[in-house]
């Protein structure tokens, strides 16, 4: 039985330096391929589109067709391949319903051909659906007399599909006033200042619960100027029907592959000064309202940012827009994705 052993050791070395290769060397490897993504996360809002490029990298002369395939998704969450015409990328495009709920998650990215099989894992970070509500309170300031009431009505505008009432609080009151509130939303701040005859003038801080935000009126709209695989621009539309005495706009475009800064413009004028900075993975556009200077109503007003490509599609769903402002002594923010633009068959 040794001596079969050793003749068929024998016969191996053999037959390794007859194909050229010496006793122990380590045979080539074989055809293969791998698997990345660009971005390797994912942050996606509810009812909004966002998603990654998955590239394809062939090696060991590995020749066949690869088959994506994605799994692992939350609920409510979609997924759509757009193969590139190249067909070495593939963009996986992710949707998610108005009702998705808030989540962390891995999906998994499979790609299966000439008989090999790769999995990649993509971070996906869900931001589910929240209502909201606008509170407006007229008017802001109260005087009031020892022993009298006065009011101010609060006014609540629905934003989106809240289908609760909200429910209010007072704070910031001085000692000896109460506040109350009747069902019809109104205030009554009451004083009660023990005899002594002055008058008070007060602020009243109005707080909604049950939700949080509002936008003071001001309409702000994400749009998709040009896709150009050659030329992006990317624009914010801002519709305020009151005067603006404090604006910030801030527009942030990822730098996959090609794109690059290539300028911006509003159409405010002097009033706004703009500026950019640009780093490995995003370009940050920056607009924003001189100080003491008062923005005037409109229906809108637009701040682009542009940005250069070399033929390649660029996911618009992962760029993002961040709007900050005062209007009626009160500061609010919006911010958003923008939309998804297909790339042309």
């Amino acid at each position: 039985m040794l001596g079969i052993r050793l003749l068929s050791l024998l016969v191996l070395a053999t037959a390794l330096v007859g194909a050229g290769l010496a006793p122990g060397a380590a045979l080539a490897a074989g055809p293969d391929f791998s698997l990345s993504a660009s971005p390797p996360s994912v942050d996606l809002s509810a009812g909004q589109s966002a998603g990654t490029t998955v590239t394809v990298t062939p090696s060991g002369g590995f020749t066949a067709g690869v088959t994506l395939s994605v799994s692992g998704l939350p609920a409510g969450v979609t997924a759509t391949l757009i193969p590139a015409p190249s067909g070495t990328s593939t963009f996986v495009r992710l949707s998610a319903s108005s009702s998705v709920s808030s989540s962390v998650s891995t999906i998994t990215v499979t790609g299966t051909g000439g008989g090999v099989t790769h999995t990649l894992g993509v971070q996906l970070t869900v931001a589910g659906f929240v209502s909201d509500f606008a509170i407006a309170v007229n008017p802001t300031s109260l005087t009031v007399s020892p022993g009298a009431s006065v009011t101010s009505t609060i006014t609540a505008t629905r934003q989106s599909t809240l289908t609760t009432l909200p429910t209010f609080s007072a704070s910031g009151l001085p000692a000896g006033v109460t506040a109350t509130f009747s069902p019809a939303a109104t205030v009554t701040v009451t004083g009660m200042l023990s005899g002594i005859r002055a008058t008070a003038t007060i602020s009243l801080t109005v707080t909604g619960g049950g939700s949080t935000g509002g936008t003071g009126g001001v309409t702000v709209t994400p749009a998709i100027a040009s896709a150009s695989p050659w030329f992006i621009e990317e624009d914010v539309q801002l519709a305020n029907p009151t005067p603006l005495t404090a604006l910030w706009v801030t527009i942030v475009v990822q730098r996959t592959t090609g794109v690059s800064f290539s300028g911006q413009f509003n159409t405010v004028g002097g009033q706004v000064t703009q500026g950019s900075t640009s780093t490995a993975t995003t370009i940050t556009y920056q607009f924003t309202l001189a100080s003491g200077q008062t923005l005037g109503a409109s229906s809108r007003w637009t701040f682009a940012a542009q940005a250069s490509g070399t033929g390649t599609f660029h996911p618009t769903a992962g760029d993002t827009l961040t709007v900050t402002y005062t209007t009626g002594g009160a500061t609010f923010t919006q911010s958003a994705h923008y939309p998804m633009v297909d790339p042309a068959p």
